[in-house]
């Protein structure tokens, strides 16, 4: 499972104008996108989409460091799931 971070101490999870772009166009394909009538910097679904969502890993694997928001540094840490689909014991 791959998940995003910031690892930005201090600093809010936050993508680029081209990382909110992309990732619009990629939940628009779909018609996931929520308070599409908001500003994308106004809305608050990014903060409610799951940091392992398919499409904000994506993106960030896509644009690199052009996806990251005002003082975020976004990075994708994979977690190995076993086939049980649950984390293994650490």
């Amino acid at each position: 499972m791959k998940v995003v971070v910031n690892r930005a101490v201090g600093s809010s999870f936050a993508l680029s104008p081209a990382g909110l772009s992309r990732l619009y166009e990629l939940k628009d394909a779909i018609g996931q996108v929520r308070d599409a009538a908001r500003p994308p910097e106004k809305s608050d679904w990014l903060y409610k989409l799951g940091r392992d969502d398919v499409d904000l890993v994506q993106v960030v694997e896509e644009l690199s460091s052009a996806s990251f928001g005002q003082n975020a540094e976004l990075a994708i840490i994979e977690y190995p799931i076993m086939q049980t689909g649950k984390f293994p014991m650490l």
